[in-house]
């Protein structure tokens, strides 16, 4: 059993990465979620990826204490992960946490780690989606990408509509330039896709903004998922065998 550790109350990324990943697995797992809220789900639903609702911290910790087996992986998505570090042996978000034992290589030294939820065949080209979002074939579009919490903000920046399909990746490249919060999973995917973008610093994800912002360019846009899941199923695979 492989058990995901993506706790956080609030914001989709998390479950996003969690459901990009998880799909790609070999095996049984679960997720950790601190929320039952079916809107920032969505990616888990999506991909009848199973998960378990705790909203206490304390006893999420508890948790996944009592659950989490030596042959077990634990892998954490979550920018607090101090009462876990000593059993994890995968982060998907780190932000200057200690290393640990296992851990994938990633760029910017380990800080963040952009995971794509979709293969590339999964997303349509820009003709497909500016006709399923009914869209004229040549006119560009300002496409806001709505985050959690931001709603008001980014209609502040006058996109010329607002993308509320699920997941939206699978529609981004309609888009002339995307419209929306700096956050990780919105950077790693425009990144991935080459778009043209417009930041704004969502108050929810205002350190995300500052640290990208800070670096002078974007995420590298690399499908990591597969490569992800690959790894995390050789370490269950290794620990099996223990």
């Amino acid at each position: 059993m492989i058990y995901y550790w993506a706790w956080p109350t609030w914001g989709r990324g998390h479950a996003t990465r969690a459901a990009a990943v998880c799909r790609r697995l070999d095996g049984s797992h679960v997720v950790i979620r601190g929320t039952a809220d079916e809107t920032l789900n969505a990616s888990l639903a999506e991909y009848s990826v199973p998960f378990i609702v705790e909203e206490d911290r304390q006893f999420a910790v508890e948790f996944v204490r009592s659950i989490v087996k030596p042959t077990d992986v634990l892998v954490l998505d979550d920018g607090d992960t101090e009462d876990l570090a000593d059993l994890a042996d995968v982060y998907i978000w780190r932000t200057g946490r200690p290393h640990v034992p296992g851990e994938l290589d990633v760029d910017f030294g380990g800080e963040y780690f952009p995971v794509v939820l979709l293969n590339d065949d999964e997303i349509l080209s820009q003709a497909d989606a500016r006709e399923a979002l009914g869209l004229d074939p040549t006119t560009p579009v300002r496409i806001g990408i709505p985050s959690w919490g931001d709603e008001r903000l980014l209609v502040e920046h006058r996109p010329d509509m607002v993308l509320d399909r699920t997941p939206a990746l699978r529609y981004m490249r309609a888009a002339a330039q995307i419209i929306g919060a700096a956050g990780l999973n919105l950077v790693s995917e425009v990144s991935y896709l080459g778009l043209r973008a417009r930041w704004f610093a969502n108050p929810r994800s205002e350190d995300q903004h500052l640290r990208l912002t800070s670096r002078g360019s974007a995420v590298p846009g690399i499908n990591r998922a597969s490569a992800v899941a690959d790894h995390i199923d050789a370490i269950h695979r290794q620990k099996a065998h223990v």
